[in-house]
């Protein structure tokens, strides 16, 4: 499963599959204008459902993944391109309709501008420290724990991992990315519900209808 932010994908423009590997589904939340945008890649051979349900007005995306012996895992993706309170309010609004319907597993990943969250002490410092103690205030509410501790851009820790399940956490990692960002590569303790595969039809040519086919000399 591949979450991305910041895509910068024209939805009018750009195709899906000119773009991702054709064995993933692909979920997108473009932006209209310019820059922006999430999208959530799930491999075809997993079972995921999109969420547009929960889908409000900031830049977010849910699937429902099927999982094993446990709750479906709902998994989102998030980009706050300011720190503000619209961009807050949304994410509270998509968060409160998914536990409306019952969606308690959750993981929820993104690039959420914040980089003056002390998460040991969930306490915010910083001139705008209203804004970012709301999303402390979020975390709680709903029972996320954030996950990764590891600067991801320029020093700052702005891309994190929220779960409402820590166990299910192996790891959360960084690696060099293509832009000044890096990717997080966060590895989960869970059995995905993988698709039947249809059954293959072969056919043999050496016989119709019960009878066997000459053979030309």
């Amino acid at each position: 499963m591949v979450k991305r932010n910041k895509t910068r994908i024209k939805s009018d423009a750009i195709m899906s599959s000119e773009i991702f590997p054709t064995n993933y589904n692909v979920y997108r939340n473009d932006r209209r204008t310019l820059g922006g945008g999430v999208f959530v890649l799930v491999k075809k051979c997993i079972t995921s459902v999109e969420q547009t349900s929960l889908i409000t007005d900031g830049e977010i995306e849910w699937e429902k993944i099927k999982i094993k012996n446990n709750k479906d895992l709902l998994v989102g993706s998030f980009y706050m391109p300011h720190r503000d309170q619209k961009h807050l309010n949304e994410l509270q609004k998509s968060l409160e309709k998914a536990w409306t319907n019952g969606n308690t597993n959750v993981i929820l990943t993104g690039d959420f501008n914040c980089p003056d969250i002390i998460w040991d002490t969930a306490t915010a410092l910083g001139p705008d420290r209203e804004i970012q103690q709301g999303l402390v205030d979020i975390a709680e509410t709903y029972n996320l724990t954030q996950m990764h501790t590891i600067p991801t851009h320029e020093g700052n820790l702005l891309d994190l991992v929220f779960v409402t399940n820590p166990t299910l956490v192996k790891s959360s990692n960084n690696v060099p990315g293509i832009s000044d960002y890096d990717i997080i590569i966060t590895d989960l303790e869970t059995k995905v519900h993988h698709q039947k595969s249809l059954p293959r039809k072969c056919y043999i040519y050496k016989k119709q209808n019960g009878t066997k086919t000459l053979k030309t000399p």
